[in-house]
């Protein structure tokens, strides 16, 4: 990768390229390399760019995603080399950024038109936890910092919902929750549409086969999409709800409305229990159907070529800071403190949220400090969670989480995809605190203890 920039820190210019190997099969490869190619940008308004992402065929295995695929190997690569332009030009590596961060209405690298971009409240917000102003506290020790950006994928949702006759509610819908609490927000939403209790919610997630379709639980985009489906539901159900209320109350339909589970109007009020066991008497039932499939992002087809993932939808913004310490004899990282500061356009459940970043960070610190597959003549030498070297909780560290909010246009009530950023940044803020500690700039993940310290002797 090569960058140009102007005497004041300017970034006029960029070209790069990135290899994928992708296995023995093309799996996802194209689509991966693609993705780098936005990631290789950076979030920065450069005027001239030329970037090239390649998937390779190897004999290794094929290639999955596990969580922003392409995300950090390429931010790795310009958040690294953001830092040694800094140290090049005698400028804090902080202010360099700030001097490049694209801004709301600024163009993405193929042209789509940014909204809602927290990209400098992030980057301010994680300095200021992190004590960036003294970025050397003490020999051997260092701050790194990393910024990114990131897509909610799109993909089709669609629900299922049923006001029942005690007032509890069905939500069935064909995504999985593997964990990230992304199906609790969607529940969340449909509550707050409906005005009921979100323990009123009952979730349904079963096999595509009685359920509607779900593109799928990947991509930070399952809360995001289930949710608005969810939206689309309610807007369907309540033109019947108002229709029967406004017979029960003698009203007009137009001068209903939901609260508290009931539909009032004109000071009068009926339940949606009730309402619901009418329905079923007369009518079969409050029962609606929802869907969602993200609209195109728009972007200029001309500046790109074989391209599959042109466009970052709904894309989220973040920072990353890291204080560490290494040990000059044995190259041995001790991790004191990590703050990432995350666009999230809106926070429908910060705790779920928080829980969403602090894992991304373990998994990201996993994949910039110790978690690498070994391989010799195609096969895989340490296939076992022995040799295969996870962290484990007692080499985390504190993880502050602060939680930006610039809402979209899309998601609903404005939110942003939250799952996968949090794995992105950590390789990168990690070598630039290494760096900042020991002078040695190390550009292979993941950074071994073994690395260092060779880099260390053989630095002198």
């Amino acid at each position: 990768m090569k960058t140009g920039v102007t005497n004041d820190g300017r970034i006029v210019a960029k070209e790069g390229r990135i290899w994928f190997d992708t296995g023995a099969f093309a799996g996802s490869g194209p689509g991966v390399a693609s993705v780098a190619t936005l990631v290789l940008a950076g979030p920065y308004k450069i005027p001239n760019l030329r970037l090239e992402g390649f998937a390779v065929y190897t004999n290794k295995t094929n290639c999955g995603s596990f969580r922003a695929p392409s995300g950090p190997q390429a931010n790795f690569a310009v958040e690294s080399q953001m830092d040694i332009i800094a140290d090049a030009l005698g400028l804090d590596p902080l202010e360099l950024r700030l001097r490049n961060i694209v801004r709301e209405g600024d163009e993405g690298p193929t042209g789509q038109v940014l909204n809602a971009v927290g990209l400098e409240e992030c980057l301010r917000k994680a300095a200021a936890a992190i004590g960036w102003s003294d970025r050397r506290p003490e020999k051997w020790r260092g701050k790194g910092l990393a910024c990114g950006w990131w897509t909610t994928t799109g993909g089709s949702s669609g629900v299922y919902v049923k006001i029942n006759p005690d007032g509890t509610v069905a939500l069935n819908t064909g995504a999985a929750e593997i964990g990230t609490a992304a199906l609790t927000g969607a529940a969340q939403v449909l509550a707050e549409e409906l005005t009921v209790d979100l323990a009123d919610i009952s979730v349904v997630s079963a096999d595509t086969f009685s359920t509607p379709f779900d593109f799928g639980a990947q991509g930070s985009r399952t809360a995001f999409a289930v949710g608005n489906a969810c939206r689309a539901a309610v807007a369907d159900l309540k033109p019947r709800i108002f229709a029967l209320a406004a017979a029960q109350l003698g009203v007009e339909a137009e001068a209903c409305a939901l609260a508290d589970k009931h539909v009032v109007a004109d000071g009068k009020r009926v339940s949606l229990a009730d309402l619901a066991r009418l329905s079923q008497q007369t009518g079969g039932g409050l029962i609606a159907q929802g869907t969602f499939i993200a609209p195109p992002t728009a972007y200029d087809a001309k500046r790109v070529e074989g391209h599959v993932y042109p466009a970052f939808h709904s894309p989220s913004f973040h920072a990353h800071a890291v204080d560490l310490s290494v040990d000059p004899e044995t190259g041995e990282v001790t991790l004191h403190k990590y703050v990432v500061a995350q666009d999230v356009g809106f926070a429908m459940n910060p705790t779920y949220i928080e829980g969403q970043i602090e894992g991304g960070v373990a998994q990201g610190l996993g994949q910039a400090l110790s978690e690498e597959i070994v391989y010799e003549g195609g096969r895989v030498l340490n296939a076992n969670l022995t040799d295969y070297k996870m962290p484990t909780t007692l080499d985390m560290p504190r993880v502050d989480t602060i939680l930006v909010q610039h809402p979209s246009l899309v998601g609903p009530y404005g939110a942003k995809g939250v799952g996968e950023p949090p794995n992105i940044e950590p390789p990168a803020a990690v070598a630039n605190a290494v760096a900042a500690a020991t002078g040695l700039r190390v550009t292979v993940l993941p950074i071994t203890a073994e690395r260092i310290a060779l880099g260390l002797r053989d630095a002198g």
